[in-house]
């Protein structure tokens, strides 16, 4: 069974994307203060935290000694250099109005789409080799 995917967009940008596949990525950044308005609510997107119940081990080189202690590890990416793209997979008029939009654009074959990405990223040298 197929699923599509769904873009919540301003009318505007619904037709560049339709009329000529150009898609809008967003740094993190930008999502993450979206965030702060309510619209989504992961608080910790880009973040990694590592929390074992029985604390974090720490491994003395020269013994071997393993000794837990009551931290955790918290990481965080360096969110101007990750572009995001948003789809839901949702199509319901109450994501429309969170996101203050009365249009939406049906991605019927979510495969082909992300390929179709792929391959436009490939053939761009500045964005080709980058991580």
């Amino acid at each position: 069974m197929k699923r599509s995917l769904f873009r919540y967009i301003a009318p505007e940008h619904a037709d560049t994307l339709v009329r000529k596949g150009e898609v809008l990525f967003r740094a993190l950044s930008y999502y993450r203060d979206y965030e702060k308005d309510g619209v989504r609510s992961d608080e910790f997107e880009g973040t990694r935290a590592h929390l074992p119940l029985d604390g974090l081990k720490l491994t003395k080189i020269e013994t071997g000694e393993v000794i837990p202690v009551p931290y955790m590890f918290e990481s965080t990416v360096s969110e101007k250099d990750i572009f995001v793209y948003c789809l839901s997979s949702e199509l319901c008029k109450e994501l429309a109005l969170k996101f203050q939009t009365d249009t939406c654009v049906e991605i019927i074959e979510p495969g082909k789409f992300l390929g179709l990405i792929r391959n436009a990223l490939a053939r761009r040298p500045s964005i080709k080799n980058k991580p």
